[in-house]
Order: structure tokens, then C-alpha cells, then sequence
């Protein structure tokens, strides 16, 4: 398969209980423009009667997960870090008491395998992300757009899940496939960016 394209990140904090989204919170995070998972394992090998490696074992621990978009609405910072925030004046405070939520992530990849054009969905069921840094630069005599990016740890829920990958005929499926791994209704999160 080639991917040649990224779509809709989104994203849903869990509900009081931990193992269900709250849907009515499902949204996208703002446009994509970059999307990485590098999973994490713990390795251990045992040499036994001259066997260098009599035993040989490798477990998921967890995985890195960066996410790159346009910009980063208000919105997303209280339900992804825990900020204070404040639509009315347009401000985010960020304090040492803030606590990240964990979510569930989505994004979709446009795909082509054998001329065949499909769309990959990938779903990490528990992210927790970490607050950004700022990167700033003045404008020289050239335009360079300076983009965020959030990074963050995806870990097993409580099914031992920690990635789930469809691969859809088209974006409408892709979507609705993406709702109901969050329990929402076909037509939840389309389209609704946070602000």
C-alpha cells in the first residue's frame, strides 16, 4: 500500500467511567498535516547450555504518537491538557496544576494499492498528550509557516488494545467506521472543528 495523503484528525476525551468516549465531544482536531506512530517494546532473552538466546520475548509497552496540524483551537487545549481557557477573550492559561485527559485518536490516510484507491483509518483507542512548545520566527524575505505539533503517549486500554486499522472504500465509510470506534452516531464529529 502507498499512502499519499492525511485527513481528519480526531479526537474524543472518555467518559467518568474510562472505557466509553464521550461522543457528543468528538471532533476534529484541526487539519492535518502530520501523523507518526512509533510503538515501544520491552525485550528480554535468556542464554541457556550454550544457546545464546534460548529464550527471546518482545512486549508492547507503549508508543510515541505526534500529531501535526494547522493550528491548535482553544477548545483543544482544555480537553486535551487540561488548561483554562476562554472563548469570549480568545485565551489560554497554562497552569502546573493542569492534568492531561486521555483520548481517543483517529486520523485518515488516503491509500492506493494496486491503482485501487481506498482510505486507511487508524484509531489509537488511549492517547495522553503533553502540552506544546512555541516556536517562533521573524519573517525574513521569504514566507515560512510555522505549524503545531503535540506529541504524546498512546497505551493499552482495558481490552489490551492499542491501535485499530480499517481500511475503507471511501471517505463517507471512513468516517462512520471512525465514529462508531468512539460510540457515536454516523453524523457526530463531521466536520465540527473545536474553536
Amino acid at each position: 500500500m502507498a499512502y499519499y495523503g492525511l485527513r481528519k484528525p480526531y479526537f474524543a476525551p472518555f467518559n467518568e467511567d474510562g472505557t466509553t468516549y464521550d461522543a457528543t465531544k468528538l471532533q476534529t482536531v484541526a487539519r492535518a498535516i502530520a501523523f507518526n506512530v512509533s510503538p515501544n517494546f520491552a525485550e528480554g532473552s535468556l542464554a541457556a547450555d550454550d544457546d545464546p538466546q534460548s529464550e527471546y520475548d518482545r512486549e508492547f509497552t507503549d508508543a510515541d504518537v505526534t500529531l501535526g496540524t494547522d493550528t491548535l483551537p482553544i477548545a483543544v487545549h482544555k480537553i486535551l491538557f487540561g488548561a483554562s481557557t476562554s472563548d469570549e477573550d480568545k485565551t489560554v492559561i497554562d497552569k502546573t496544576s493542569d492534568n492531561a485527559a486521555y483520548v481517543g485518536v483517529a486520523v485518515i490516510a488516503p491509500q492506493k494499492v494496486r491503482g485501487t484507491k481506498t482510505f486507511a483509518c487508524v484509531f489509537m483507542p488511549k492517547v495522553k498528550f503533553t502540552v506544546p512548545g512555541d516556536d517562533f520566527e521573524t519573517k525574513g524575505n521569504s514566507i515560512t509557516y510555522k505549524t503545531p505539533s503535540i506529541s504524546g503517549k498512546a497505551v493499552q486500554n482495558s481490552a489490551g488494545e492499542w491501535r485499530r486499522k480499517h481500511e475503507a472504500a471511501s471517505e463517507e465509510d471512513a468516517i462512520a467506521w471512525i465514529n462508531q470506534q468512539f460510540g457515536a452516531a454516523a453524523s457526530s464529529g463531521t466536520g465540527k472543528t473545536g474553536t
